[in-house]
Formats: structure tokens, sequence, C-alpha cells
């Protein structure tokens, strides 16, 4: 049985997600992992409030 990690690292947009469509595709399990960083998230905040 084929197995698949996704990790989703800066948002957790499902829809048209690239690595999940082809995870899904090609694999008969698959499991998401989200990992709160906030070495990621925190300069998101700052693009946020540039827009």
């Amino acid at each position: 049985m084929k197995k698949a990690l996704v990790w989703l690292r800066r948002d957790l947009r499902l829809y048209d997600n690239t690595a999940l469509h082809h995870a899904l595709k090609n694999n008969a399990q698959v499991w998401l992992a989200f990992i709160f960083d906030t070495d990621i998230l925190d300069p998101l905040k700052s693009e946020d409030l540039d827009a």
C-alpha cells in the first residue's frame, strides 16, 4: 500500500494544493500535517499589514 505525507507549510488551503492533488492521485493513504511554526507564520502577519 502506497502512503504519502503532505506538509501544509503556510496555509490550510486544500482546493488548489498541487502536492495534495498528486498525493491523493498516486497513493492509497494520505496524511496531512500542519506544524504551527512562528518562524514561518510571523512574517506573514507583516505581509498582510503591507497589503
